[in-house]
């Protein structure tokens, strides 16, 4: 792919959620970048907007003649530190649940194209065979506390869909059937840890490095120049580590088993749930719990493909 049409049609993805790119933003997210220096790079965009090919305002990138986006994006940044503050709140009582590997910030507001009405997408990581133990002290501590969203609370409520084992962190086999999937490689390209002493960050990154087929560039980017990795205090760990040591053994896949069976059950009642289709929207298995019931991923590969096929 040339050079012009990588940054085209990185540009044309990012437009779909309104949002303009840095100069950084856009060589860090190059779709099938080629071989390029960061200097040439820098060179072909500004060719590109003096040819008005693309458009550029206040340091930010879009493509020609899509004006307004600059303003909506900072419109929506200023939403961002409200709600990495909840989330940091959350996540100082998710550190309690036994068995949790890592929290991460996923979605809108890892990439900061969150509303003022967005809820706080995370991504958690289980220890492998513990996922429902889990699921289940997650959604209890983050209910009692008024942090987890539901139907009717959405704004600034942490959204709990998507949890995996600490050993089935390649998500490849997740993928859309119009491969490439782009929403999903665009989405681990974003993960931002927010709880995460064991560096499961690496092992994601390990797992996935087939998405630099896509995104060759990414390394050279990080979403928030600075974020918190909450740690354990004394309290979470003497916490977990308690019942860790009690639930490790035989007594431990007991309670995983009958927490997964009361909660297949209550799942069950659901009638406008997906979970019995065969496809990769909802997924329930003790390695992946994910409750994506309007996932869009085929819609926005539609949308791209149109709009890139304009330019």
């Amino acid at each position: 792919m040339f050079i012009k049409e990588s940054i085209l049609k990185t540009l044309a993805w990012f437009e779909l959620f309104e949002h303009p790119l840095t100069q950084k933003e856009l060589f860090g997210f190059l779709w099938r970048s080629p071989k390029i220096s960061y200097e040439d790079f820098v060179r072909e965009i500004d060719n590109l907007v003096n040819k008005k090919v693309i458009g550029k305002e206040q340091d930010f990138y879009f493509l020609y003649n899509k004006n307004g986006l600059v303003e909506k994006r900072l419109e929506k940044e200023k939403f961002v530190d409200n709600k990495l503050s909840i989330l940091k709140k959350a996540v100082k009582k998710m550190r309690y649940v036994p068995f949790l590997e890592a929290v991460f910030l996923c979605n809108n507001l890892s990439f900061k194209t969150a509303k003022e009405n967005s809820d706080i997408d995370v991504f958690i990581i289980a220890k492998d065979g513990r996922i429902w133990i889990v699921r289940f002290f997650t959604t209890v501590i983050l209910s009692l506390f008024g942090l987890r969203r539901t139907k009717k609370k959405i704004k600034d409520k942490i959204c709990l869909s998507f949890y995996c084992s600490s050993k089935y962190l390649n998500l490849r086999t997740i993928q859309i059937n119009d491969k490439p999937d782009v929403y999903l490689i665009y989405w681990l390209s974003q993960l931002v840890p927010i709880y995460d002493v064991d560096n499961v960050q690496e092992k994601i990154k390990k797992g996935n490095s087939w998405i630099k087929d896509y995104l060759n560039n990414v390394d050279n980017y990080e979403l928030f120049d600075k974020f918190f990795n909450i740690q354990d205090d004394k309290f979470s760990r003497i916490f977990k580590s308690f019942f860790q040591n009690a639930w490790k053994g035989k007594y431990g896949d007991l309670v995983e088993k009958q927490l997964c069976e009361m909660q297949k059950t209550k799942m069950k009642m659901n009638a406008y749930s997906k979970q019995a289709e065969n496809d990769t929207e909802v997924i329930i298995n003790d390695k992946m719990l994910k409750f994506h019931e309007n996932d869009r991923r085929e819609y926005y590969k539609k949308k791209w493909n149109e709009l890139t096929k304009n330019y």
